[in-house]
């Protein structure tokens, strides 16, 4: 047994960890989608209940529930962003602007990954909202999750596709739960991510474009 257990945490050790920029990027990118899934899709069966299976066949709630997954994976990738940049800004000392211009990179590299949904034209609004916010919370000390998830929390409460009388009063909870989604993530890249190198490789990408690709 003792044998068994050390060979599963060789395993386990053996993983290596994210060291560069671009797996950061992903890394941001998955658990945004996976934690927007879940606020919505996972709500939604929560509170419908039993109906929730009948809800889905409808293409009026099909339609409406594909509107809010993606409008809660914009709005939780800014918060992920958001958080990622607090837990790197101590590894990145100097370089601050560089550092922010490199996860402006990012953040667009991962909304720009999928395709445009049918709803909208564009992220356009979410792109120039996101360095915005970025520079602002460069002005403080970082923040802690639940405070970084009031932001995105509340866009995703106002998009589930629900009517107002059966969600009203569970916008703390849709807040609170992404709050306690942040902070795990935020246990995540402390556990999964060599911080000082990814940092370094980040600001590699400042003041890339759009329209090109730093190296992987």
């Amino acid at each position: 047994m003792r044998e068994t257990l050390q060979r599963l945490g060789a395993l386990f050790r053996a993983t290596p960890k994210v060291s560069d920029a671009a797996g950061f990027a992903f890394l941001m990118g998955a658990e945004s989608a996976r934690i927007a899934n879940k606020a919505t899709i996972e709500y939604c069966r929560a509170r419908t209940g039993v109906f929730f299976y009948a809800l889905s066949e409808e293409k009026l709630f099909q339609d409406a529930l594909e509107v809010s997954r993606w409008e809660a994976f914009a709005a939780v990738l800014q918060d992920v962003f958001i958080l990622g940049e607090g837990v790197l800004r101590d590894h990145a000392v100097g370089r601050r602007d560089a550092l922010a211009d490199g996860l402006e990179f990012a953040f667009r590299r991962e909304i720009e990954r999928w395709p445009i949904p049918a709803h909208r034209t564009d992220w356009e609004d979410v792109l120039e909202a996101f360095p915005r916010r970025l520079r602002q919370s460069q002005l403080a000390e970082p923040k802690a999750p639940d405070v970084i998830a009031k932001m995105g929390g509340a866009v995703v409460w106002s998009v589930l596709p629900l009517h107002e009388r059966y969600k009203n009063l569970d916008r703390d909870v849709v807040i609170g739960n992404l709050g306690f989604q942040l902070l795990a993530l935020a246990e995540q890249i402390h556990r999964e991510v060599e911080l000082a190198p990814v940092a370094r490789d980040i600001t590699t990408w400042a003041g890339a474009r759009s329209d090109s690709q730093p190296a992987d």
